[in-house]
């Protein structure tokens, strides 16, 4: 069964409770307590999933396009640049890009200093 992530789980409270209350009678309590319940525990389901991904990640920067191979692990993410604008890297590019690659996979804590507040 899939699992709703928080803002498709708040979209669902919302409309459900759209659809329970009626002019008659509002049940405002109960509703409160639902979504509360909906938050609560697509929170709890953040905290306990520990699943990594790896995608590509295409960004231009003041004309430059990168596409870089993004790894999720453990310490944070670990990006390989794949392609700057179209080119593949050459052979001395691919080189720099394993050597700084090894250096973070053989240092953990170094990898972690450079990973954005976010990810730690």
């Amino acid at each position: 069964m899939k699992r709703l992530r928080l803002p498709q789980a708040i979209a669902l409270a919302i409309i459900l409770l759209g659809l329970t209350a009626s002019p008659e009678s509002v049940r405002e309590a109960p509703a409160n307590e639902l979504v509360r319940r909906i938050v609560a525990n697509e929170l709890k389901a953040q905290d306990e999933d520990h699943s990594h991904w790896m995608y590509r990640l295409e960004v231009e920067d003041h004309g430059k396009r990168e596409v870089r191979e993004i790894i999720e692990t453990k310490y944070g993410d670990l990006s390989r640049l794949l392609y700057v604008n179209g080119r593949p890297l050459s052979q001395e590019e691919q080189q720099k890009e394993d050597q700084r690659i090894q250096q973070l996979a053989s240092n953990p804590g170094e990898h972690r200093k450079q990973q954005p507040s976010a990810h730690r």
